[in-house]
């Protein structure tokens, strides 16, 4: 139900004579609704009259029945009890609208089902206007800022918790303070139950509690919340919701997923602390930001364990074919806590009743050669068990593989996100360029500091707009949308980059190559101007967004990209024109436009899809990114009459 629907409905109704709910009340004939100009006529069937009301009153009621699920439209309108008797009667004469009596005065109530007929009135049932009162009355008490306080404390223990899910286990879940957090939920959600007027359906119950059930499942994957725009700060829109049968729109064919090399090793401790030293293997401190978040007391676990012979899970390395550098797949965590004990920079915690407790408090430069011997070779000798895969940098093939295994392999309860993936395979001068982008000040101000950097959200952010900077949209032509971002890594990383450590300890990698200078330069001007032109509202897909609100990842890379070839003539213009620009694009997605680009696809042109659903599902198919990219290029053409256009910077170079 949205005000759109309300018109629709209300426009049924004219030349009906519809009944008032109070019987001092005249009955009114709506004679006009003129949408374009924001007026309604009615017609008194007593005295004749023809009256002009604002249709604005319309939305101002249909928004707190919004809202509120009830309303007294006096209150609403805050006028007279004549000025409420018109639209009162409109609405109370809608099919899902009953009214009923709540201190001496009549209120409207929203169904959620249609109770009666188009041109007829209904007062809701006795029976149910107990539960109704006791609701509002509920409502009257609740505290909004208590609300809020007590869910803002709650957010912020539930991503902690989150977070834990990392270095954890599922069998160690219930360590946590997960099912606590939920605990506080579900009492809070209880209070919004009361407290909010929704007339529910059982059939609407019965999905409910379907919904519910799926959650409780054991099969439900909990470590997928992570990714919730919730904590991302992105609104991830590569889905297709749709049972519609899609096309394949591009000339590659899918391959089988063939399994390359894989063997089996047990390599010692000392052995992977000697690769780790001499760099062989990519654990990428530089540019991990969080890599190590066990804290110092389950660090000091693993180590007991290894001290008391236990076993390890299983490893998973692959294997640079051009280097013999090995990539972790599944391990990092065990891996850099057995390099920070045996570069003595981790201090053992071990409980009184541990059999080596004699070691708490020590770290391992503290050991002796006589005293602690057989701890030292313990640690030396002990071997793992790996199993190494090769990893072949140009070879999607074998890629498609590792991308496969690291979706798999999930010893910690929270799977690597797609652009941590990436990050692992494609090592190199891409990952360190995007950290440096996606860290700048100019990301960080045109996206209101609302991507949080833990899942490389920001990196695959930047990374998108960057693709499609490269290599532009037209010529899109790959199977997976992934494969796309994949080589804009390579060809990153095949770039000119200077490795700087500055005074502070910290990396940077710098470039004085003239094309990347370029693209630099043309990313963060793109970034401001966006930010300059949309404010708060810069790359979300509604207007009035709060300043966290989560970004849209395809609004992003399509702004992005589109006005990093916006000349400064150009840019002036649609400076001048913003307001319009701002009102023609989010009356575009608001309404789902049909009118700024036609679909290749007959099955997409059929199912009558527009701008709003390129930007919200199947994103990473052709159909949909070149639909996209030309609306937007014609709504910035139709608000400022600048015709831009993206000319792929791989061709610039040609």
């Amino acid at each position: 139900m949205n005000y759109e629907n309300i018109i629709n409905d209300i426009t049924s109704l004219i030349g009906l004579t519809l009944n008032a709910i109070n019987v001092s009340t005249a009955n009114i004939v709506i004679d006009e609704i003129d949408v374009d100009h924001g007026f309604y006529y009615v017609i008194s069937e007593t005295t004749k009259k023809k009256t002009k009301r604002n249709i604005k009153e319309i939305k101002l009621i249909f928004d707190a029945l919004d809202r509120d699920g009830y309303c007294n439209v006096e209150e609403v309108l805050q006028g007279s009890s004549s000025s409420r008797n018109h639209p009162e009667t409109i609405f109370a004469n809608l099919p899902y609208v009953q009214f009923f009596k709540y201190e001496r005065r009549k209120h409207l109530v929203l169904r959620d089902f249609n109770a009666h007929e188009f041109g007829v009135t209904q007062e809701v049932p006795k029976n149910e206007q107990k539960k109704l009162r006791d609701s509002i009355l509920e409502y009257k008490k609740f505290s909004q800022g208590k609300f809020a306080s007590e869910l803002d404390e709650i957010v912020k223990e539930l991503k902690g918790s989150f977070d834990d899910l990392h270095i954890k286990s599922p069998g160690l879940l219930i360590d946590s303070n997960i099912f606590q957090i939920v605990k506080k939920l579900e009492t809070i959600n209880d209070v919004v139950k009361k407290t909010s007027v929704n007339m529910t359906t059982e059939k609407n119950k019965n999905i409910q509690d379907y919904n519910d059930k799926l959650i409780r499942d054991n099969n439900f994957d909990m470590s997928d919340l992570v990714d919730l725009s919730l904590f991302t700060g992105v609104v991830d829109d590569e889905v297709n919701l749709d049972n519609v049968e899609e096309e394949d729109l591009t000339n590659k064919n899918t391959q089988e997923i063939k399994v390359p090399y894989i063997r089996r090793q047990t390599p010692s401790l000392f052995t992977l602390y000697e690769r780790l030293h001499y760099d062989e293997i990519e654990i990428q401190p530089d540019y991990q930001r969080g890599d190590r978040i066990w804290d110092d007391n389950r660090k000091s676990k693993l180590i007991e364990s290894i001290f008391m012979g236990l076993p390890l899970p299983i490893f998973y390395f692959g294997e640079r074919k051009k280097n013999d550098n090995w990539v972790v797949i599944d391990g990092l965590q065990r891996l850099t806590t057995i390099q920070d004990f045996m570069a003595g920079e981790l201090t053992l915690k071990l409980p009184h009743d541990s059999p080596v407790s004699d070691l708490d408090g020590m770290n391992f430069k503290d050991f002796e050669a006589q005293t602690h011997r057989k701890y030292i070779r313990a640690i030396k000798e002990y071997e793992i068990t790996a199993y190494i895969i090769d990893v072949e940098d140009d070879n999607d093939e074998n890629n498609r593989f590792i991308i496969e295994l690291f979706h798999r392999i999930n010893t910690y309860g929270v799977k690597l996100s797609d652009q941590e993936i990436r990050s692992a395979i494609n090592f190199g001068n891409s990952v360190f360029y995007l950290k440096f982008v996606a860290s700048s000040k100019t990301f960080i101000d045109a996206t209101n500091d609302a991507v949080n950097h833990k899942r490389q959200k920001d990196l695959e952010l930047c990374l998108g707009a960057l693709s499609y900077m490269l290599y532009g949209f037209q010529d899109f032509n790959y199977n997976k949308y992934n494969d796309f971002l994949v080589e804009t890594m390579r060809w990153f990383n095949k770039q000119d980059f200077n490795k700087v450590k500055r005074d502070d300890g910290s990396v940077d990698y710098l470039s004085k190559s003239p094309i990347i200078v370029d693209i630099t330069s043309r990313f963060e001007s793109s970034l401001s101007f966006c930010k300059e032109i949309f404010h708060e509202n810069a790359f979300r897909k509604s207007i009035g967004s709060r300043k966290n609100d989560p970004i849209s990842k395809t609004l992003f890379e399509a702004l992005v990209s589109l006005f990093s070839n916006a000349d400064l003539t150009q840019r002036k213009i649609i400076k001048n024109n913003k307001d319009k620009l701002i009102e023609i694009l989010y009356d575009a997605i608001e309404n789902d436009s049909k009118e700024y680009s036609n679909w290749i696809s007959e099955v997409y042109e059929k199912n009558n899809r527009g701008f709003n659903y390129s930007l919200s599902q199947s994103t990473g198919k052709k159909v949909t990114i070149l639909y996209r990219f030309e609306s937007l290029i014609n709504i910035v053409y139709k608000a400022t009459g600048c015709k831009l256009e993206i000319v792929p910077i791989v061709k610039e170079l040609k």
